[in-house]
């Protein structure tokens, strides 16, 4: 069970997340693969908001899963908006790790990450920021 108060802070995130990409969806010549990335993580946060909302936890866990998953198909954008929103959110999962010592969402295993994760979010982080800095 996933606490009200972290809840309340990964309501708010996915909140911010979804204005802003649909402000980028809105706004911003997308490339197909763009577009798509952008409408499937929408899809996602639907599916989370309702997993959050009704505590389903099989649901919210396979979400959980697949952020990680999106992270890596983020390398593929072209779109900086896109890239610097997955980069601010590579950023802010691992400074909330550091601050809570533990996932949000810690409802696999009791925590949510572990060392292979922070790896691979360092590893993206480099990679969408190398990315970034190049496209400007």
């Amino acid at each position: 069970m996933i606490a009200k108060k972290d809840k309340i802070t990964l309501y708010i995130l996915t909140g911010f997340l979804d204005i802003i990409l649909l402000l980028i969806l809105s706004l911003c010549q997308l490339s197909l693969y763009d577009k798509a990335f952008t409408i499937i993580i929408l899809l996602f946060h639907i599916l989370f908001y309702i997993g959050l909302h009704y505590n389903i936890k099989q649901l919210v866990d396979a979400l959980h899963y697949l952020i990680f998953f999106s992270f890596i198909a983020a390398i593929n954008l072209s779109n900086i908006y896109l890239l610097s929103l997955t980069l601010f959110l590579a950023i802010f999962m691992k400074l909330l790790w550091i601050y809570k010592k533990r996932c949000l969402l810690g409802t696999i295993d009791g925590r949510g990450y572990d060392n292979e994760t922070e790896v691979l979010v360092l590893c993206i982080t480099i990679i969408l920021s190398y990315k970034i800095g190049k496209t400007q």
